[in-house]
């Protein structure tokens, strides 16, 4: 009898560790909460794993040999298809990308997935394959389309006020600017006692804060709006500082209360 004898001790090292890797791999993709599937070029699904059933509804052997574009909403087919064929054209080495798309589930509603697809090549580089890693995100996307709902309804009523506020204040300067220049046309006439002339000095001066004011809000409603525009301009802080205690003065004086104003000399007699 002869026999040949053969050291296998590395292949047989070699199938274990094989198996063990495939073991934690296949117990790996039976419980992950993302569905695994691999398709041909065609996208005919060739495996997919368990994750499926909370996904789509289906069982894995009711999604084998099916289109995976057969799931998909008619709107994110082409952009889908586009997607792989950028990836194809970028050969092995490119750079992994995540998408967003609808797909029925097996009730018949649409969710919202998000996948991470790779294709495989063979040793030419060309593409046999692909597999994608997918993940519901029907909650996430329903949020943000709330939250872009809610800010297309804050934006409008935005919209709203700034045009409210810029036709009220149209409309109170029209009234206020004849009152200004009533005042102005008194203000030369030579008819007038002192007291009157200082009571209407007062009026003026407290018309011309108020459009002012009126103003302000115009350039609220332009601030919002984004179309702001400054235009510096000298002015005197001592003349400011006169006509601001002008207007409380007649408050003052009906409570018999004394009003001074006081300006430190070094004050520059105009600022920008």
């Amino acid at each position: 009898v002869h026999g040949v004898f053969i050291d296998v001790t590395e292949r047989r090292r070699a199938d274990d560790l094989r198996r063990e890797s495939e073991a934690r791999y296949r117990e790996i993709a039976e419980n992950a909460s993302d569905m695994i599937a691999s398709m041909d070029l065609d996208a005919t699904i060739l495996s997919v794993t368990p994750a499926c059933r909370q996904i789509l509804g289906y069982a894995p052997d009711q999604l084998i040999g099916r289109k995976t574009l057969d799931f998909f909403h008619p709107d994110d087919v082409a952009p889908t298809v586009e997607l792989f064929e950028r990836l194809a054209e970028a050969g092995p080495d490119a750079e992994p990308v995540t998408y967003t798309f609808r797909a029925r589930h097996r009730s018949g509603r649409w969710v919202w997935l998000e996948g991470q697809p790779r294709l495989r090549f063979n040793a030419a580089g060309t593409p046999i394959g692909a597999q994608d890693v997918v993940r519901d995100v029907s909650a996430r996307r329903e949020a943000e389309i709330a939250l872009a709902t809610a800010r297309r309804i804050a934006d409008s009523a935005m919209a709203a006020k700034t045009e409210f506020l810029a036709n009220m204040t149209h409309e109170l300067r029209t009234p206020l600017t004849s009152i200004i220049g009533f005042a102005g046309l008194m203000e030369r006439a030579n008819d007038i006692g002192p007291t009157s002339r200082k009571h209407l000095t007062r009026v003026a001066g407290a018309s011309r804060v108020l459009l002012g004011l009126i103003n302000d809000v115009l350039d609220l409603s332009k601030l919002e709006a984004g179309g702001l525009e400054l235009d510096p301009q000298p002015f005197s802080p001592t003349t400011l500082a006169d006509e601001a205690i002008e207007l409380v003065r007649p408050q003052a004086d009906a409570k018999n209360l004394a009003l001074e104003t006081t300006v430190d000399p070094s004050t520059p007699s105009l600022l920008l």
